[in-house]
């Protein structure tokens, strides 16, 4: 089983590009056997510095990839990702995020779903706050309030917290729309 992630860069400061890619190491470390995760770094026109400084990143993890591009926005960067993925699962992460240690040993990738979603802990220093995809409710969860938190709630509309089946993105040709700057993410 393979895991793409991808993440989007454009001039992000080097401080918390560390901090990502920091983190997704040590996830795939904590990872379950035979699970192989392959972060799909898309330089999506920064400057040079920080075009290098993901260059130099690259040549000691072998399991990121760095692809330039000019620029186009963070919609045509997933969606060059999604191309360039060749993964079981797809998943996004931004380059201004950190993931835990756990996230792909506690994906039930066996269960053949094409879309898991996980759940999103949002930190502003020393607060943090858990937000559950599926909220603690007694009885059969219904299809329609599962759409409304993904849709309506805003906090986990955006690409995070979801591993999407790569061969489902594909044959449903699904994409992010490059032609739209806000909001995108609930697209």
């Amino acid at each position: 089983m393979k895991v793409n992630v991808i993440v989007p860069v454009f001039n992000t400061e080097i401080s918390k590009l560390q901090r990502c890619f920091d983190s997704i190491c040590v996830a795939q470390n904590k990872s379950i056997a035979n699970l192989e995760i392959e972060c799909l770094i898309i330089d999506d026109g920064s400057e040079e510095k920080y075009t290098s400084w993901c260059s130099e990143y690259v040549k000691y993890h072998n399991n990121f990839k760095l692809y330039k591009k000019k620029n186009g926005g963070v919609s045509s960067a997933r969606n060059y990702g999604i191309a360039k993925a060749d993964g079981d699962y797809i998943c996004f992460v931004d380059s201004d995020d950190v993931i835990t240690a756990n996230t792909f040993r506690e994906i039930p990738f066996d269960q053949n779903f094409d879309l898991i979603m996980t759940d999103l802990e949002f930190v502003d220093g020393n607060n943090k706050e858990v937000w559950s995809v599926l909220p603690n409710i007694k009885g059969k969860l219904q299809v329609e309030q599962i759409v409304w938190r993904l849709t309506q709630d805003g906090k986990v509309n955006g690409p995070y917290c979801k591993f999407i089946k790569n061969k489902f993105l594909k044959e449903n040709r699904i994409e992010f729309k490059t032609c739209v700057v806000l909001g995108e993410d609930l697209l």
